[in-house]
């Protein structure tokens, strides 16, 4: 569930769970509808909204659909790849272990050259 604070003291709801069920999305496609609608990290495409986003995430082969639409910058995959690693893999401060990681793992198959240009420093790459 996510909350919203106004400063009167009140506060919005939205159960996520709910509206990802709602949407028939997963947590991944969910996050790419948000991605492909627009957001600060990445170019918004014209004519992709969030109700064209929703459809278009639960195809295969989304990103290229994405990339090869004729308002998409030219290096659109890239940078939607990489705006996926900072919502994903943003480096956070772990308050038990009082030192900094990502916010989830990475996993293989993953760029993890990507992870210090996009998400932040995590000293613990560097070995």
């Amino acid at each position: 569930m996510l909350f919203k604070l106004k400063l009167s003291g009140e506060a919005d709801l939205a159960d996520l769970e709910y509206i990802m069920h709602a949407l028939n999305l997963n947590s991944s496609q969910f996050l790419y509808m948000c991605i492909a609608a627009g957001c600060d990290f990445l170019p918004n495409i014209t004519g992709i909204g969030i109700q064209r986003a929703s459809k278009v995430v639960t195809r295969k082969d989304f990103l290229n659909e994405l990339g090869s639409h004729q308002y998409a910058p030219s290096d659109y995959c890239k940078g939607f790849k990489q705006a996926c690693a900072v919502f994903k893999h943003q480096v956070i401060y772990d308050l038990d272990k009082k030192s900094v990681r990502p916010l989830t793992a990475w996993e293989s198959g993953e760029d993890e050259a990507q992870f210090s240009m996009a998400c932040g420093e995590y000293p613990l790459l560097k070995n």
